[in-house]
């Protein structure tokens, strides 16, 4: 959950670990980053998110000298809730379609403003004493990541209700063995 001067600067491969058995996303706050997801180029730029899914494979990212981003990316377990609400729509293979989207101002707003959230519990769970605070505030912080990542999917629905027509069962059965 860091606001990020350039984690892409790291050795690409290391890197793609890094969203292995992950969920989330990653939000661009400047400059520009080139990546590959499901074997099709994409570029993300202020405003736009990659979605962090067992159905989304990066293989590849080339982010500019100025690019920034803030990481709303985790441990799979900790976003397993909500792919579970989900998986039995077809929101998951719309994410492995179009796994790039562009937020609004206000969307953008909304992130960063959570993601200010999050420093603030993590500062306090750093300095915090009382184990039994620290785990409320353990809990405190992954429902904030709940919450942010619900907004910007239910967001994206809303504004984009396109829908996938023919729902292949067999996929969505695959897609809930992965999880």
């Amino acid at each position: 959950m860091l606001k990020q001067k350039n984690m892409f600067a790291l050795h690409n491969d290391t890197l793609l670990l890094n969203y292995w058995n992950k969920g989330g996303f990653t939000l661009c706050t400047e400059g520009y980053a080139d990546i590959v997801i499901n074997e099709q180029k994409y570029r993300l730029t202020k405003g736009s998110i990659f979605i962090v899914t067992p159905l989304v494979q990066i293989s590849s990212i080339a982010p500019s000298d100025d690019f920034r981003s803030i990481s709303f990316v985790n441990d799979l377990k900790v976003f397993y809730p909500i792919f579970k609400i989900i998986a039995d729509t077809s929101i998951p293979l719309k994410v492995r379609e179009y796994p790039c989207w562009q937020l609004s101002k206000e969307e953008i707003a909304y992130v960063e403003a959570q993601h200010q959230r999050i420093e603030q519990k993590k500062k306090l769970l750093k300095e915090e004493p009382i184990a039994d605070y620290c785990t409320v505030l353990s809990h405190q912080i992954d429902l904030i990541r709940h919450e942010t990542m619900l907004e910007v999917v239910g967001n994206h629905i809303r504004n984009y209700p396109a829908q996938v027509d023919n729902i292949n069962k067999q996929e969505i059965i695959a897609y809930r063995f992965i999880l």
